[in-house]
């Protein structure tokens, strides 16, 4: 079995909720598939929690790698899990949120029969009060949006695995907004659109990037269940913080540069 697809999942104290995430991510009907779970500084339980659930799920098709990242925050855990990953595509999906059955296998179909270096999808957030809201992945004005409405936020897109790195890898020292920051230098490499190759004239046009058919389906309506192709996104009460730093509020973390 030839893997081509990793999920990258970093995470700090949430030994009461991560498991609906692993939950999730095991009822992915893509196999084989490879998750790295970065465990980054935990104090409660998770470093159990995630053990136990690698005992229980890893088998022929699902391969799961967990290690340790010492620096505080989600971006240097998901840096460090990049470092893990050996496949051509990548995905980073946060601790407190949810995939549908089929959200992976969607996502690398739509990265190989598009020939894109980036896919995206809209999520349904869903805030700790319980209001439900769409957060949209633009597929035209990508940059604009991005910087604007957060469009290259974590749960929103997979890409290469060499455009991560190229651009520079996750920031360490980044504690907030990690994810627009990386997305931005991402954005700024001019990935190409579909059905595109490197050295094409529309391939080095950073100003505005399109993902027609690398998005993997429309909006569904607010209020129903989510469609099996989406990403659902459930956000917890408190923020992802790793162990925080001495100085500065920690952020939600998300991108930075690979």
């Amino acid at each position: 079995m030839e893997y081509e697809l990793t999920i990258v999942i970093p995470v700090y104290n949430r030994a009461g909720i991560v498991g609906r995430t692993l939950e999730s991510v095991q009822r992915q009907t893509l196999r084989p598939l490879r998750v790295v779970l970065v465990d980054n500084n935990s104090t409660d339980a998770t470093p159990e929690v995630l053990r136990a659930w690698k005992e229980h799920a890893e088998g022929p098709g699902l391969e799961i790698i967990l290690i340790d990242e010492s620096r505080a925050g989600a971006a240097a855990a998901r840096a460090r899990g990049l470092r893990e990953v050996t496949t051509p595509y990548t995905m980073f999906f946060d601790s407190d949120d949810l995939m549908a059955p089929s959200h992976a296998a969607r996502a690398l179909k739509a990265l190989k029969q598009t020939g894109a270096d980036i896919v995206g999808w809209d999520v349904d957030f869903i805030s700790h009060r319980g209001k439900p809201e769409r957060r949209r992945f633009y597929e035209s004005g990508t940059l604009w949006h991005t910087l604007m409405h957060g469009s290259m936020a974590t749960q929103r897109y997979a890409a290469r695995t060499d455009l991560f790195r190229r651009a520079g890898n996750w920031d360490a020292a980044d504690h907030g907004w990690d994810d627009i920051e990386l997305g931005t230098r991402m954005l700024l490499l001019a990935p190409c659109k579909e059905n595109q190759r490197p050295g094409d004239s529309n391939c080095n046009r950073p100003q505005r990037v399109n993902h027609r058919r690398g998005i993997l389906a429309k909006r569904p309506q607010l209020g129903r269940e989510p469609r099996p192709h989406r990403a659902f996104a459930r956000r917890s009460r408190t923020p992802y913080r790793g162990r925080a730093p001495a100085q500065g509020t920690p952020g939600r973390a998300v991108f930075s540069r690979g």
